[in-house]
């Protein structure tokens, strides 16, 4: 029997019951849907609901000037800063969800809020200075742009997880790409990096690339325009583009690593600065202050006029202010990070002390060495009494040509001074650069003197007083560092008198061929070869390895020293005119057995292979090592090909020098330039901006008959090894044929000065 269906006419009336749970439930319900449309939305929709981890993080990209009228129009930077500040004050609303979406949308708006929640960090309220506070730490920022390079993308894609050491290796090697987007991503680094002192390290990385870059143009300009005055508008683009003509080659097309770059030249031109200023945008960050100043500096130096008059209008009005005093600006900077690095310890010194190292140079460019002096000095009181810390003042100082900073610090720490053989010398050098020769060298001699007051201190205060034979050994060894550490700063004559010295001591006899070979190598450099040939002449009576006791034949390499040997002597007889006994010495050298191939013979043989029987033996030794160095190169090819990639960097390594020596003796022979040429672009694709490998560039660039190019390679090798002799004489010659070159095109007669044999 079925149950009969109701009459819903016969219900009664009155309305159902709502109990009053239900009725609050409901009321906490439309409430959150008030206060969360956000949320209903993506709800609606079908999408999860955001999470702060989930919330793409904006670039910390500005949107540049041309962005396309058909995209959506971003707000203004008023309306931004105002939307900014409207959230940050809703970080301390009574509303939780009022918060979390003030927060969320700070998040996503990323680091154009950065100099806000900066300065909130500070705020009265301590939930809204917490709430910033974790903001900007917890940021997980994509740091790259859209249009930046792969190379610049690849440096900053796990930026967020390097640490501070990690960092600053990203900086130097974005500086060291020197291209206009890896220059802007430091900018961007330099602006909203949160760490103060990584902000300042990105903004000294870029400074330090953008100064060196303007040297460099400002070198090159004068180079272009020797007989006359630098052109107006010679940092575009375009004036460069003759001066930096590509290599083309089988391989592909490459940018000849000359002086300066076309794509480095950009960025000291008026397009990258108003690019730089526009990134920087308004931050009152000490760092930024530097780029803006910097920024001004390049836009008003007479070299550097380009197209400040029609941009200043444009740029960023608080650079156009600093533009007035750049002196007192700088003054004060550095009057400010003295101050910091007083009271904040170690890590702010050091950054002070970079800041001073760059400041002393480029302050010497755009004003003059009193103004350099006059703020740099105050560095002086971040030294302290310690002889490492001294020492790497003191070669800053050196090095930004301030040598009177080294004797007001010697002033400071005589005692460092009296102990320190190296410190000493460094007084030297800065007495030798200030013209008194003289005192120079009587501060050089009590150098040396020191080393040897020092072995027998020593000696006296060991507990268990040393033999006089382990005092000497002390003393030679000090000497020995020593002068190799001379050599490598320049100071030759200095060097070779310590390795003098060490032979008038009681030494040992691989000692004694150790230091007779270093001794011999700078007596060549200098071009002293009678000399050179004169302190490896012993050689002649030292018996051979078979021959010699068996400990000492493991340390003396009798075939390199008489190889050497006769090589010196070659050069010397060709100095001296007599050609039968050069090409006799140079053939001894060439035949040494147990030598490695030396390119240099077989050059230095070319200059008497004019007359037999030198001509015919010359043939065949070049034939031989020509062939020899091409297979080698080709096998090495091979197994680079094949190798994996902990296998690479070693086979590279050797490839390269292959590449390097082989061009070396085809382009001083001018024998193939065209193959010297890739060759010598090989050496430096696989080891880019080796000194040694720019010098042979140089060289091959010079038997193409691109003078021009050879000067700007030449000089950039000496960058990287400025101290070089050989590299300073090769540039003398290049430069000597460029002016003779640039007089018969003007219709001038040539220069009647020979440049120096290299």
């Amino acid at each position: 029997m079925t149950n009969p269906r109701t009459n819903q006419n016969d219900l009664p009336r009155t309305p159902p019951r709502v109990d009053s749970l239900s009725l609050l439930l409901w009321a906490v319900f439309f409430a959150w849907c008030a206060t969360t449309p956000p949320l209903l939305a993506q709800e609606a929709t079908g999408e999860a609901p955001p999470t702060p981890a989930d919330v793409k993080k904006s670039s910390p990209a500005v949107p540049g000037p041309n962005s396309s009228s058909d995209a959506p129009q971003p707000p203004s930077q008023q309306e931004l800063k105002a939307r900014v500040a409207s959230l940050i004050e809703q970080l301390g609303d009574d509303n939780y969800h009022t918060r979390v979406n003030a927060r969320w949308e700070l998040e996503r708006i990323g680091l154009e809020a950065f100099e806000e929640l900066q300065a909130a960090r500070m705020h009265p309220n301590p939930e809204i200075e917490r709430a910033a506070q974790y903001i900007i730490e917890s940021q997980n920022v994509s740091w790259w742009l859209d249009n930046d390079s792969v190379a610049v993308r690849t440096l900053l894609k796990n930026y967020n997880g390097l640490n501070n050491v990690e960092r600053q290796t990203c900086f130097q090697q974005l500086a060291n790409l020197a291209t206009p987007d890896a220059l802007l991503a430091l900018a961007r680094l330099a602006r909203f990096e949160i760490n103060e002192g990584l902000s300042k390290a990105a903004a000294l990385s870029l400074m330090e690339q953008m100064a060196r870059v303007t040297l460099a143009v400002v070198e090159q300009n004068s180079l272009e325009n020797s007989s006359a005055q630098v052109a107006a508008d010679s940092l575009s683009a375009n004036s460069l583009s003759a001066s930096q003509t590509q290599l083309t080659i089988e391989r592909g097309t490459l940018d000849s690593p000359g002086t300066v770059s076309q794509s480095e030249a950009h960025s000291v031109d008026s397009i990258f600065l108003r690019s730089l200023l526009f990134t920087l945008g308004d931050s009152q960050r000490t760092s930024v202050q530097w780029l803006k100043t910097l920024s001004s500096n390049l836009l008003d130096h007479p070299s550097l006029a380009n197209t400040a008059s029609s941009t200043a209008d444009s740029l960023e009005s608080a650079a156009v202010q600093l533009r007035a005093e750049p002196l007192t600006a700088w003054a004060s900077f550095a009057k400010e990070e003295h101050r910091l690095a007083s009271e904040e310890g170690r890590e702010a010194i050091e950054t002070t002390r970079r800041f001073y190292r760059w400041l002393g140079s480029w302050l010497t460019f755009i004003a003059d060495r009193e103004a350099a002096l006059n703020v740099t000095r105050s560095s002086l009181d971040l030294v302290s009494n310690d002889e490492g810390q001294a020492r790497k003042a003191a070669e800053w100082m050196l090095e930004s040509q301030l040598p009177e900073l080294v004797e007001d610090l010697q002033q400071q720490y005589p005692e460092l001074f009296i102990k320190s053989a190296k410190l000493s010398f460094l007084l030297a050098k800065s007495y030798l650069e200030l013209g008194a020769s003289e005192k120079a060298e009587l501060q050089a001699t009590a150098a040396s003197e020191s080393i040897r007051q020092l072995a027998e201190s020593i000696g006296q205060d060991h507990s268990k007083a040393l033999t006089a034979e382990a005092s000497d050994e002390l003393e030679i060894n000090w000497r020995k560092t020593t002068a190799i550490w001379l050599s490598e700063r320049g100071m030759f004559r200095w060097a070779r008198r310590e390795y003098a010295a060490i032979l008038s001591l009681n030494i040992t006899v691989s000692m004694e061929w150790s230091v007779r070979l270093e001794l011999s190598h700078l007596m060549w450099q200098a071009g002293d070869y009678q000399q050179a040939a004169t302190t490896l002449e012993p050689v002649l009576a030292l018996p051979d390895r078979q021959d010699q006791p068996a400990t000492q034949a493991l340390y003396i390499d009798r075939p390199t020293l008489l190889a050497n040997y006769h090589f010196y002597a070659g050069l010397a007889a060709i100095n001296s005119g007599d050609t039968l006994a050069a090409g006799k010495h140079l053939q001894q050298a060439m035949d040494v057995e147990g030598d490695i191939d030396n390119p240099d013979i077989l050059i230095a043989l070319k200059q008497v292979a004019h007359q037999e029987p030198f001509a015919t033996q010359f043939r065949v030794y070049m034939d031989a090592m020509v062939s020899d160095y091409r297979t080698q190169v080709l096998d090495f090819e091979r197994r680079l090909i094949q190798a994996n990639l902990r296998e690479r960097r070693g086979i590279e390594s050797i490839l390269s020098e292959y590449c390097n020596q082989l061009a070396w003796l085809l382009a001083k022979c001018n024998e193939s330039p065209r193959e010297a040429l890739k060759l010598s672009l090989r050496s430096l694709d696989l080891e880019p901006d080796k000194a040694t490998y720019l010098d042979t560039l140089a060289r091959c660039l010079f038997a193409n008959a691109r003078y021009e190019e050879a000067v700007q390679t030449q000089r950039k090798a000496l960058r990287f090894s400025p101290n070089d002799l050989q590299m300073q004489a090769q540039l003398q010659e290049f430069q000597s044929a460029l002016e003779s070159q640039q007089n018969q095109a003007a219709g001038k007669p040539a220069s009647s000065t020979s440049p120096p044999r290299p």
